[in-house]
């Protein structure tokens, strides 16, 4: 069963960080899940912010191949806040 958490963070990386514009081109919802299921695995460790940004920095350079990690501070702030409160 999904927690209330894990759905929001799917839709916080589908609506507000979308990094690939998969939303915008009417590509499938479960895009990002899999990275929805690591932030929250790292912001329940109590992982801090600077590492859950680097995380979304990784996902977005390294792994998508994309060049800028613009908005993945934001993100991440919204994620932890998601869990945190």
């Amino acid at each position: 069963m999904e927690t209330d958490q894990l759905t929001s963070l799917k839709r916080l990386l589908w609506e507000e960080w979308d990094p690939i514009g998969v939303r915008t081109l009417g590509g499938p919802s479960d895009e990002y899940d899999d990275y929805a299921g690591e932030l929250l695995v790292l912001i329940r460790r109590g992982e801090s912010l600077a590492a859950v940004e680097r995380y979304l920095d990784w996902v977005t350079l390294e792994w998508m191949g994309l060049s800028g990690t613009a908005g993945n501070a934001e993100i991440a702030m919204k994620a932890i806040s998601i869990l945190r409160g």
